[in-house]
């Protein structure tokens, strides 16, 4: 940016970016993909139409990913606050694994299981489908 007084610099511009897009895709775009999902189900079941969406057949495999991310996201954002706050000494760092660790495991827990049962309830519903 540039203006009357010269140009302005905003040094930071990269870590905001990778912030405020990893915050777009783990805090809105996942979530509502999930609610996706969910909604496709339900109108699955109720409807008529014995042929499943594309997104509902990979569900599991959209949830899976999601899950490994979430993990990966937290290791990164550990490593983050190892090396920007503590600038890479031991002293400390401590502090913040079990604060991430905990939401991150419950999160992970509850995507493996919406997974798992995604994967065991479609070949039910297939079948009832096809059965009526």
């Amino acid at each position: 940016m540039s203006d009357a007084a010269g140009e302005l610099r905003w040094p930071h511009t990269l870590k905001n970016v990778i912030y405020s897009t990893s915050s777009f895709v783990f805090e809105f775009l996942f979530p509502a993909l999930i609610a996706l999902i969910v909604a496709q189900l339900i109108g699955y079941l109720i409807a008529d139409k014995s042929k499943l969406s594309w997104l509902l057949q990979h569900s599991r495999y959209i949830l899976y990913v999601f899950a490994v991310l979430v993990i990966g996201k937290a290791i990164l954002q550990y490593y983050f606050w190892q090396s920007i706050i503590f600038e890479g000494r031991g002293d400390g760092g401590i502090l913040f694994i079990q604060p991430l660790v905990v939401p991150v495991a419950a999160k992970v827990l509850i995507i493996i299981a919406l997974a798992q049962a995604l994967r065991r309830v479609m070949p039910v519903i297939e079948e009832s489908k096809t059965l009526v």
